[in-house]
């Protein structure tokens, strides 16, 4: 029995070895891709403003209250606007690069699984080894908290490494079918048998910790609701934020003009981030600049848009994900 253990462990610490070696090289490969990574030309063609269809939004899918459907555009319309838009942001061409794929196959010879592992890849077992040794806890405990909800045992950091950590369904599922050969297995994948008996393993997980955070989570999240609300009325019922949209909208329609995009009915409000990526002919301006010397010279009540949205800044700091994933569990 001493020799079968002894040569356990060395077989054990021999792997060991070879996953740190497999892990070395893998970073070098990376370290080496990245340097071969041709960046993507920035140019862009100015003449075209509204040409992303999710910026664009059609009649059909507009609500009855919808904001567009008032909207008079026309209003802002000059001749003189016209042409400056005309002369600093005609059509230009795109300039082209070809990007030669510089990606091979070499990380393939570094993926081996190691001979000792039947199911798991390196990379898990080793992350289920050292979250193993980090909570050393016997494989059948963890089972069987996660089994009874046992709130006295539970801890957020256990479920999350667990989380984190755990195989996918599939391979929990291939390790289930070495049951019988449990002792001659690597410890990562004896624990990934123990765990598999565990039905519907991971949706469990994911609402026990949703539990063991659900009071702090909500205290976090409810002044930035309380932000967005109120955000969400004031950009709503501001005058000069709703000229600008008008505004953004007539010169969108003038430079899209026979275009696909053409007399475009409203867009999305994420596209106003999208203005100062639109440049000039001499490249010494942007759109989005444009627009402002135009509303200096013609509507400057346009510019007193911000001190109508108060709450505006703080809400555009609140997590969306992580919200929606509170309130969806809800």
């Amino acid at each position: 029995f001493d020799e079968e253990f002894s040569a356990r462990q060395e077989a054990q610490a021999e792997s060991q070895k070879k996953e740190e070696r497999i892990k070395e090289l893998e970073g070098k490969i990376q370290a080496l891709e990245s340097q071969l990574t041709i960046e993507k030309d920035k140019l862009k063609e100015a003449q075209r403003l509204i040409r992303e269809s999710e910026a664009k939004i059609v009649p059909q899918e507009m609500a009855e209250n919808c904001f567009w459907i008032k909207v008079k555009e026309e209003k802002f319309e000059n001749p003189d606007l016209f042409a400056q838009l005309s002369l600093s942001f005609s059509s230009q061409s795109k300039v082209k690069k070809d990007v030669k794929d510089e990606t091979d196959d070499r990380m393939t010879q570094f993926k081996k699984k190691a001979k000792e592992l039947r199911i798991l890849d390196a990379k898990t077992a080793q992350n289920l080894s050292i979250f193993l040794g980090s909570f050393r806890l016997p494989y059948e405990e963890i089972r069987d908290i996660v089994l009874e909800v046992d709130e006295e045992r539970l801890s957020e950091s256990l479920i999350q490494n667990l989380i984190k950590n755990l195989p996918e369904q599939k391979e929990l599922s291939a390790l289930a079918e070495l049951k019988g050969e449990y002792e001659e297995l690597v410890e990562s994948e004896q624990f990934g048998i123990v765990m598999s008996s565990v039905k519907l393993l991971r949706p469990r997980l994911n609402g026990i910790l949703f539990k063991l955070t659900f009071e702090e989570q909500v205290n976090n999240i409810r002044p930035d609701i309380m932000n967005v609300t109120f955000a969400c009325e004031e950009v709503k019922k501001s005058e000069g934020f709703s000229k600008l949209l008008e505004l953004v909208l007539m010169v969108g329609n003038y430079m899209n003009a026979g275009s696909r995009n053409a007399q475009t009915f409203g867009f999305n409000i994420s596209f106003l981030c999208k203005l100062r990526d639109t440049k000039s002919i001499s490249q010494s301006t942007t759109l989005l600049h444009f627009l402002a010397e135009k509303c200096e010279e013609n509507h400057p009540e346009i510019l007193r848009f911000p001190d109508e949205l108060e709450h505006v800044e703080n809400a555009s700091k609140a997590e969306k994900f992580s919200y929606n994933f509170v309130l969806s569990a809800k």
